[in-house]
């Protein structure tokens, strides 16, 4: 029995050893799953990382006529925003002059 008794803490090393081999490989398992899987779907969205770190990132092809029609469309949705489409009165602000020259005559 005294043998048992002198072998019992290394056994209980062993085990405790084991048991958190185990747990830290699984943990290395899923997060190399998880970066797999992410690395996936942000290469879908042509979002990649090289291997010294590094992020590169995919730019979608447009024409320049797409590229100025959107361009264009934002303008006007800007200029439209700021002027009122009845009277072309520009919205908010004080009615005071602040020195500034008007970018647009008012009639």
């Amino acid at each position: 029995m005294a043998r048992f008794l002198d072998i019992l803490p290394v056994i209980l090393l062993v085990v405790f050893a084991a048991v958190f081999g185990f747990i830290a490989f699984q943990i290395y398992v899923y997060t190399h799953t998880v970066v797999k899987t992410s690395e996936q779907k942000l290469a879908k969205n042509h979002i990649n990382f090289s291997k010294d770190g590094g992020l590169q990132v995919g730019v979608k092809d447009i024409s320049t006529e797409q590229y100025a029609e959107k361009l264009q469309k934002g303008l006007v949705n800007t200029w439209n925003a700021h002027y009122t489409p009845a009277s072309g009165e520009e919205l908010g602000g004080d009615e005071q002059d602040n020195g500034l020259p008007r970018s647009r005559s008012r009639t």
